[in-house]
């Protein structure tokens, strides 16, 4: 059968293996924006007829959920037109795992919170991927028998559905999941597959604060792609300091299997809450990857823990008094109480073994603070030759979560001396997945990646580096002093074109001051969704 990306079909192709309406397809281009786009067209009786891709056309449909009266023979609620499109190519089953666990989130949703409904199906849905499939469906008591399994893998199951005290209220909650899951037959990988949907919903739900920020996929694969590979066999050893659900670790580990299938890898992740640690170790688990995660908050490694990798997501502008007891640990100076964006960088670097490489996000502010304090910081860590690339990436990659725009933060072990600093722009990659949500393309990732690794044997060659006019530039450290340690892409990268000196430097102030106004107004905005939020709350009229 040929690759679900590589077959085109009409309108008309949608609407039979949709089950709808001619008329409904047009309906759906003309009154949606993110309606897939025409590739091609093909000659039928009537003229022309569009043609798109069946890959994108899927996608699509997947968001779009059958009415009730709709709903054919063995369809599910919650089943979607994209479950029944792949089912009538025959491309997939006919429900997909999301459609599955919609159909029990609906059915439980009013007996708890949706995030407690979520950890539960969690935890079972793990079990399932772990143990033989009608282990739970013969179990006389399933809640019972999904703690014993969590128990024996070393994992907290208080931290998954409530204390043990609550248990009465899980147990018919419990079988019916375990009944509906265990029926569907699902192998380890589609279960895999369901388990991440799951946390993905979950911090969805949660995500209204910097530490519940899901990082996007292919930001992940971003990250992981940009740590050097390892070339003489040892154990690569990778920390996250600030682990969040183990999302960024666990790509790294299939990029790293990816390199080199059966190197020794060994993760290191640090989370601020117990449950997320608790999501962590379950999901690296089900990858078979040998990992060590601890809830512990801010966390400084001891002198003798390096890593030849740093990746990270930390909390955004946070302010945070834990940072401060380690003021005598940071080598480039002691930042600003107001934001501990620069603790999370220099704890990065600090992290490293030497020859190791850091990917660490940071809100765009951190590149082009007027602090003092985080602009000498800036300066020292370009001085030391810390700093390796700063990449900006496309606003709305975190969809409804937070607004911030983002800077990929290239780091390295310090050389000792200052050194040039690759700037890519990559704030118009990327495509609207939905109103509120932008994504990046495997073609995306691919082009920042190959300007990292030419720019870096440019570097190892001696060679001068040509960017690519709009898109990346190398910049000397000595410019850098020269505008103030700015590190903003946008700057740079803006800086390389045509013009005379005062044309360039009226520019920067300009585009300085406009990155600054927006990444106030988006850190206000966020401010007041919180206090809306959380005042919505309080009177009962939103809950997570």
């Amino acid at each position: 059968m040929r690759p679900l990306a590589e077959r085109l079909v009409t309108r008309s192709d949608i609407a039979r293996l949709a089950g709808v309406n001619r008329p409904a397809v047009t309906n759906w281009a003309r009154r949606h924006d993110d309606f897939p786009q025409a590739v091609d067209s093909v000659r039928t009786g009537t003229g022309a007829a569009d043609t798109f891709r069946a890959s994108d056309v899927a996608a699509w449909l997947a968001t779009r959920r059958i009415p009730v009266s709709g709903l054919q023979a063995g369809e599910l609620e919650g089943t979607t037109y994209g479950d029944r499109f792949l089912a009538s190519l025959g491309a997939g089953s006919r429900t997909s795992p999301q459609t599955v666990l919609t159909h029990i989130l609906d059915r439980l949703r009013g007996e708890r919170s949706t995030e407690r409904v979520l950890d539960l199906l969690i935890a079972v849905t793990y079990v399932i991927a772990v143990r033989p499939a009608d282990e739970l469906s013969r179990s006389g008591d399933v809640w019972w028998a999904v703690r014993r399994a969590l128990a024996e893998d070393g994992i907290e199951a208080a931290d998954l559905g409530g204390p043990v005290g609550e248990r009465w209220r899980h147990e018919s909650s419990a079988e019916f999941a375990a009944q509906v899951l265990a029926a569907e037959g699902w192998d380890r990988d589609t279960a895999i597959e369901a388990f991440d949907w799951l946390v993905e919903q979950r911090s969805g739900i949660e995500g209204r604060h910097g530490s519940d920020l899901v990082t996007p996929q292919a930001v992940r694969r971003l990250m992981a792609e940009l740590l050097p590979a390892s070339d003489d066999g040892t154990e690569r050893t990778i920390l996250d300091p600030f682990c969040r659900t183990g999302e960024i670790l666990d790509t790294c580990a299939a990029v790293e299997r990816e390199r080199a299938p059966g190197a020794p890898l060994a993760l290191r992740g640090v989370s601020g809450e117990a449950e997320d640690a608790t999501l962590a170790r379950m999901r690296l688990t089900l990858r078979d990857t040998g990992h060590t995660v601890d809830a512990r908050g801010f966390w400084w490694p001891e002198p003798g823990q390096r890593y030849s990798g740093v990746v990270s997501n930390p909390p955004f502008n946070q302010r945070s008094e834990d940072p401060y007891g380690y003021e005598g640990y940071f080598p480039y100076g002691t930042p600003p109480r107001h934001s501990g964006n620069f603790a999370w960088l220099q704890l990065a670097v600090s992290a490293l073994a030497p020859g190791g490489r850091a990917a660490v996000l940071m809100p765009n502010i951190a590149a082009q603070s007027a602090n003092p304090a985080e602009r000498a910081i800036r300066a020292a860590m370009v001085e030391s030759g810390a700093v390796e690339a700063l990449i900006a990436l496309p606003p709305q990659l975190f969809g409804r979560a937070t607004s911030i725009p983002v800077t990929l933060w290239l780091l390295r072990s310090p050389t000792g001396a200052p050194g040039d600093v690759l700037f890519v722009d990559g704030a118009s990659l990327g495509s609207m997945a939905d109103r509120v949500r932008r994504v990046l393309s495997t073609a995306d990732v691919a082009s920042v990646v190959d300007v990292c690794l030419r720019w870096r044997a440019a570097q190892a060659g001696g060679k001068a580096f040509s960017g690519r006019s709009g898109f990346s530039a190398s910049v000397s450290p000595g410019t850098l002093a020269a505008r103030d340690w700015l590190l903003s892409p946008v700057l740079h990268v803006a800086a390389v074109g045509p013009g005379s000196t005062s044309d360039v430097a009226a520019r920067i102030g300009r585009l300085t001051d406009d990155l600054a106004r927006r990444d106030e107004q988006a850190r206000e905005a966020d401010g007041r969704v919180r206090e809306i939020l959380s005042e919505l709350q309080k009177e009962g009229w939103w809950r997570a």
